[in-house]
Parts: structure tokens; sequence; C-alpha cells
């Protein structure tokens, strides 16, 4: 048990640490980047950017006279996303017979970005959002379509209209969910890119080179995408590292002491479940150590026993009050067992009084089995 949490915070914290570390790079690259507002990055052309030409500034969205317009909700737009998705069901065998299943695949999927500027009130510089960047799509519209027996041959969304796609061939299509994403324009909008020029003049857009990254579009202003992207690197890798230490330190305790045992570990989940209480890991040690002595006396015969001292019938004064007639039982088995090894440790089976009802049952059955194995008259003061 403690093995397995303790490999699932790990990966929790590897994650974190990810995260955290990308976070930071992401800070880093604000902060390193050359920012200027649009109008001066106007005015100092290619020179105001790095010597790989990026740059960044940040400004009210201006769309052009003819905005991009997304098809499905109609709304004026810097970017969008659309995609139709069909859910169908198939069949599957399992133990329970045939079951129906759902599930649902892409049939469609499309982007489109526009040429659009950031001003500053006194100028303005193109940016090429063509490419798919790297922004936040806000859902803007999604609407599934019920289909019964007929299959229409065009499906509506909003203002859109789609040709049918092909079917799935794995089970009756019962369904179609479109949904449209955009990237809105924003009072503040963030931009770091690659300055070039571009069909308009000079614009920017996303970096060239496989490994440059894309065009960064953020709805909101330097100062706060720099503190956010700081405060999630901070959060990640705080977060991350003590999770990953928690998980490394439960991983060499639950493997030192057995956690990963399958038998102990759902041996004492049922007894946890039901009693969670101090003296129910006592009486879970004994049942355990009882269970196997039964085992070994049933495998290696005993001779009969010379007789041991008298079973009690009844509980002694200062014995605890039990949970249940069965733990009363079992409190009795087990001093039964101890008179015929003329044993006379009572304080021993009063763990056995708090303990749950099925840890109680079980002890019953592995002191029975004991006495029986030793052929010792004993077992009438344990009876079915």
């Amino acid at each position: 048990m403690l093995l397995g949490i303790g490999i699932l915070l790990g990966l929790v914290g590897l994650g974190g640490l990810v995260f955290g570390l990308l976070q930071k790079r992401k800070s880093g690259k604000i902060g390193a980047v050359p920012f200027h507002p649009p109008s001066r990055i106007m005015q100092m052309g290619q020179s105001a950017a790095d010597p790989k030409g990026i740059v960044s500034t940040e400004g009210q969205t201006v769309l052009s006279n003819t905005p991009l317009i997304a098809p499905m909700s109609g709304k004026p737009c810097i970017a969008y996303e659309i995609e139709i998705v069909q859910e169908f069901e198939y069949y599957e065998q399992t133990d329970q017979g045939t079951q129906t299943r759902t599930k649902s695949e892409t049939s469609m999927k499309e982007f489109k970005g526009s040429i659009f500027q950031v001003s500053d009130g006194q100028g303005g510089v193109f940016v090429d959002a063509q490419k798919m960047p790297d922004a936040s799509l806000t859902q803007s519209f999604r609407h599934r379509m019920d289909i019964g027996m007929m299959i229409p041959g065009q499906l509506q969304f909003g203002q859109a209209v789609f040709n049918t796609p092909l079917l799935s061939t794995e089970g009756p299509v019962k369904a179609f969910i479109g949904t449209e994403r955009i990237v809105e324009p924003a009072p503040v909008m963030y931009v770091m890119g690659q300055l070039a020029q571009g069909p308009m003049g000079l614009a920017i857009g996303e970096p060239k080179g496989m490994l440059s990254g894309k065009l960064m579009l953020a709805a909101k202003s330097r100062e706060a995408l720099l503190g956010a992207a700081q405060r999630n690197a901070k959060i990640g890798l705080i977060a991350g590292a003590a999770s990953m230490l928690i998980g490394v330190i439960m991983s060499a305790v639950g493997a030192i002491t057995g956690g990963g045992d399958s038998d102990s570990s759902s041996s004492n989940t049922a007894s946890s479940a039901q009693a969670p209480d101090p003296a129910a890991a006592a009486a879970a040690a004994q049942q355990a150590a009882a269970m196997q002595a039964a085992q070994a006396a049933a495998a290696v015969p005993t001779p009969p026993a010379a007789g041991g001292a008298a079973a009690p019938t009844e509980l002694p004064a200062d014995a605890p009050t039990p949970r249940s007639a069965t733990c009363r039982k079992a409190m009795l088995c087990c001093m039964a067992y101890q008179a015929a090894l003329n044993s006379n440790m009572p304080q021993s089976c009063y763990a056995l009084a708090r303990i749950n009802e099925i840890a109680c049952r079980a002890n019953v059955t592995s002191y029975r089995n004991m006495l029986r194995a030793r052929n010792a008259p004993q077992v009438s003061a344990c009876p079915e």
C-alpha cells in the first residue's frame, strides 16, 4: 500500500517539477526578449528585435475592416478552431455477457487564423496569427446533434453547415458534436514572436525553425504574464520536490516493511475498513500468527495432548466487555488454546474484545483448528 502511494506521489511530483521548469523557462524567455510598445517597434524596425528577430509587445487588438468570423457562432475573432466529433456505440464481450459501450472519434478539425494589429494609441504593429499560436482558446459554441435511424446528408452547427462525414465502421453512430473555440480580441494583448516582413509589411509572427516555438498571444499585460509564470514556477517546483521526497520516503518504507504484499494489505484493509481503532492492529497481528500456527499444526501431525488445564467457560472478571457475541467466543477460544498449552496469559486474548466482527470470526476458526490439530479436549470450549 505504502509502496503504491509512494510511486504515485513520485509521479505527481515529477509532473510538478516538469511544470515548474517549463514555467520558469517561460518567465525567463519573457524577461529576456526585448519589449517595446507597438509604435516604438514601427519606428525602430528590425533593430527592435534580438539577433534572432524575436521581440515582444502589448496593446489593444485592432481587427481589420473584414475581420475573421468564427463559422459556428458568427463572432469576430483573431483565430478559431472548429471540431466535429461523432459518437457511436460498439459491443464488447465481458464476463457479464455482451455490453454496449460508447466511443467518440474526431471526424473533422480545422484551424484558421488572421492578421491583426496591436496598438498603443500612437501606432500599431501587425501580428500574423495565420498559424496556430500559443494562446488560450475560449469555447464559443458547442452543440450535440442526436441521430436517429436516418443519417442526414448535412449537419448544421449554429450558422455553419457541413457535409456529413464518413461514418465509423465500428458501430452505429448516435450523435455528432460540433465545437468551436476562438482567440478573442482583448483590450490588452501580449504578443511575442519573430519580427519579419509579411504580406502587409513588418509583422510579428511564428518564429522560424523546428525548435523555435510558436507565436505567443495572451490576453493580459507582460507584467501580469511574467508574474503568473514566476508564481507558477515556484509553486510547481516546491510542490513537485515535496511530493517526490514524500513519495521516495513512502516507497522506501513500503519496500522495507513489505508494503507491496497483496495478501497482507488486503487482510489489513478488510479489518481497518470496518474498525479503525488501535486494538485492531494488535488483533490483526495475533490473527495472522494464529492462522500461521494453525497451518503449521495441520501440516505437521502432533501427538495427542496430555490434557492441559481446564478451559474457562466464562470470561474473567477483569476482562473487557467484548464488542459482540462472536468476539466473546473468540476470547474464550483464545483462552482455551492457552489452557491446552498450560499457559496462563489471558491479557493477550483481551485484544480480541474490540476488533471487528470479521476478524473475531476468523480468530474463532483459527483457534478451533489449532485445538483440533492437537486433539486437545479444550476444543469443547470453542464450539462451532
